[in-house]
């Protein structure tokens, strides 16, 4: 309940708060499930999935990136800019170039 609740509200602006308030578990129960289950934290689960459609948007589309930071609920392409960095090891720009060469090559 709570991944697809991340993943169908990841959009717009989530907190660890509005995933346990999606769940009949309190926000402490709630932390240790993701990382028993996951082995990672329920924030590093929302990143994740924000990360999955930026790659799809920035792969597929053409749209700017502070757009593609938007429909991914980032504030601001900078904060896009910052968690792609650290869940990819690339930045956005370098992944659709890369994106790119592959369907060219």
């Amino acid at each position: 309940m709570s991944r697809r609740f991340i993943r169908e509200n990841s959009a717009g602006p989530i907190s660890v708060a509005d995933v346990a308030a999606a769940t009949t578990l309190g926000q402490r129960a709630l932390r240790g499930r993701f990382r028993k289950e996951l082995g990672r934290s329920i924030l590093q689960e929302i990143h994740a999935v924000r990360i999955d459609r930026a790659q799809e948007l920035l792969a597929q589309t053409a749209l700017p990136v502070y757009e593609v930071a938007r429909r991914c609920g980032f504030s601001e392409a900078r904060c896009l800019d910052r968690t792609f960095l650290k869940l990819t090891g690339q930045r956005p720009l370098q992944y659709r170039r890369q994106c790119q060469q592959t369907l060219q090559g």
